[in-house]
């Protein structure tokens, strides 16, 4: 999440927009030469530093490489800064490895390169102020590509990302003018976060904008809300925020399901006591691959994307690499992607069971695709709904009858849902390449979303039925549904099913336990396996809860059959990959 004072997002946004002349995302681009395949930009499981910087460097001494200069450009945080001394050792170890005559500069984000050396090493003593903590980085692209500027044509840059690396700042005008100069770009960072792109501008309630009618705006302003759009033009021109691939499918956030984010913790400094406190902090499950804006700078320009971790411990989920690449994203350019996208059966049934889902109900998927069904036309994100899942409390009879009303003709547009994507399934063909192993694991993903979301509401109807009008007794207390979990996973793949959960219908409980086994089995090692394994199917109980003093009676039930109204931005835009096996 970006944390730069608004003053400085508005100041680096100007310079932007007045020193370059942004390639709109739904202009082809013609003039950049083809992008590398992903699997052949990305480079995984090199542990160190030294080892990391070594395979970013690898294009400045490759045999028909023109390079004479490599300039390092560093992220001015407190993660790079914490690891200064595997800096020096990496810089010794570059000099080891390099067989050629080179030129070393080092740069901080946003800043031009300091006077050449004929070493790497010969950089260490200026490490210390490029990695001084400075906070500036308005947003990534735009310091990037104030850096590239004051650095020599022909050269090698290779940019040590740490945070706030994941925005889309005009990619393609940064691609066209490092391609006019003949420059490199090599990035040595983090992963991406798998689907991260539907929950990164999201802030979490207790922290978000109060507004003046007393509601909370929890989307964050400073990120970007449609991929499809060179800038978001809501007025505050803030980029989107990309995960690894460059149409975005799917959110972070269903009803209860797939949350797909993992907890740390942060220290922070309470505002009120001033005292240290340790909070959790979310995060998308890391993808395997780097963020899809910089890899396609890498792709473009001849560059390799080296996955590192600043964290002591690294990353906490594994992957299987061979595996990933079978599920690589498509680094061309959005426009060219979203165009091959729209003809893909799979790929647009996925968009139209979303698209369906959102605008007739706000309690299943937290947010609208990126793109309209007809995959042309581009959505903006929707501020999330608080309302995913069934209502937790019966505050009235009143919310109790409006449940059951509304309750089955979810049910019945889930079953209709399910129905459509589980025939187009049936209809695709066996995946014969990267784009359709991405549609097919996307879209195997969704209908068990779907059927796991199926499972809990019936089970939620079916209990909520049995309530009496007894239950509103006056005791101090009321009727509410609590979720129980009725199958899981552990990170060793051990699969467990809580044989006391009490089960309805146990032919739905079945179908949906089978769909997670076959999933787990299918997509282990990669993102879509590590979602399902992480995440719980769930069930519901009746319980009788407190209804506290001065509780308002506020409404918790379905939302009605009025479609949610489209938030479109000006058609044209960008594209991303599809989904696979």
């Amino acid at each position: 999440m970006i944390s730069t004072p608004r003053l400085l997002c508005l100041l680096f946004a100007a310079v932007s927009l007045a020193s370059t002349t942004p390639v709109r995302a739904g202009a082809k681009t013609t003039e950049l030469p083809p992008p590398l395949p992903a699997h052949q930009v990305i480079v995984r499981g090199r542990g160190t530093l030294a080892r990391s910087l070594i395979s970013a460097c690898a294009p400045a001494w490759t045999g028909s490489s023109r390079v004479r200069r490599v300039i390092l450009i560093v992220d001015p945080v407190q993660p790079l800064a914490d690891v200064t001394e595997d800096f020096i050792s990496a810089l010794v170890a570059l000099d080891e490895r390099s067989p050629t005559e080179l030129r070393w500069s080092l740069a901080t984000l946003g800043r031009g390169p300091e006077r050449s050396t004929p070493t790497a090493s010969a950089l260490s003593p200026a490490l210390g102020s490029a990695l001084q903590p400075r906070n500036l980085i308005a947003d990534t692209l735009t310091s990037l590509r104030l850096t590239a500027a004051k650095c020599p044509a022909n050269s090698l840059l290779v940019y040590v990302a740490a945070l706030n690396f994941e925005d889309e700042r005009d990619v393609e005008g940064l691609a066209m003018a490092l391609h006019s100069r003949g420059q490199t770009l090599s990035v040595v960072g983090p992963e991406a976060g798998f689907q991260r792109a539907w929950n990164d501008g999201i802030n979490p309630p207790y922290s978000g904008r109060k507004e003046a009618d007393g509601s909370t705006t929890i989307y964050d302003p400073n990120v970007g809300r449609s991929p499809l759009a060179a800038d978001d033009p809501d007025g505050t021109r803030a980029p989107w925020h990309g995960p690894e691939t460059a149409l975005p499918m799917l959110p972070a956030r269903f009803g209860g399901h797939f949350d797909g984010r993992l907890f740390t913790f942060r220290d922070e400094v309470d505002p009120d006591t001033g005292e240290p406190v340790r909070r959790p902090y979310e995060h998308a499950y890391p993808s395997g691959w780097g963020p899809w804006s910089l890899m396609r700078l890498a792709a473009v320009t001849g560059g390799r994307y080296v996955t590192w971790s600043t964290q002591p411990t690294g990353t906490t989920v594994r992957y299987d690499g061979a595996r990933l690449d079978l599920f690589a994203p498509d680094l061309r350019a959005r426009a060219d992607v979203l165009d091959a996208a729209a003809k893909r059966p799979l790929r647009a049934a996925v968009v139209r069971v979303w698209g369906a889902m959102t605008d007739a109900s706000d309690v299943v998927f937290g947010s609208t695709p990126p793109v309209r069904t007809d995959l042309e036309s581009p959505l903006r994100m929707c501020e999330p709904s608080s309302r995913l899942g069934p209502p937790r409390v019966f505050y009235e009879r009143e919310d109790h009858q409006d449940f059951l009303a509304q309750c089955p003709r979810l049910m019945r547009l889930l079953d209709t849902a399910i129905r459509k994507i589980s025939a187009a399934i049936a209809r695709s063909e066996r995946p014969r390449d990267d784009d359709a192993r991405r549609d097919l694991a996307d879209a195997r993903l969704e209908r068990h979303v779907l059927l796991c979301e199926r499972f809990a509401w019936g089970e939620a109807y079916a209990r909520g039925r049995r309530l009496m009008s007894r239950a509103w007794r006056d005791d101090g207390r009321v009727p509410a549904l609590d979720w129980v979990t009725y199958a899981h996973s552990r990170d060793d793949g051990t699969r467990m099913l809580d044989e006391d959960v009490d089960i309805v219908d146990a032919e739905r409980a079945a179908e949906v336990l089978a769909d997670r086994n076959f999933l787990l089995d299918t997509y282990a090692g990669t993102p879509w396996g590590a979602l399902i394994a992480r995440n719980r199917i769930r069930t519901y109980r009746l319980i009788r809860v407190p209804l506290a003093t001065g509780s308002p009676p506020h409404r918790n039930g379905l939302a009605d059959s009025t479609p949610r109204p489209p938030d479109v931005t000006p058609s044209g835009g960008t594209s991303g990959p599809a989904t696979g096996d």
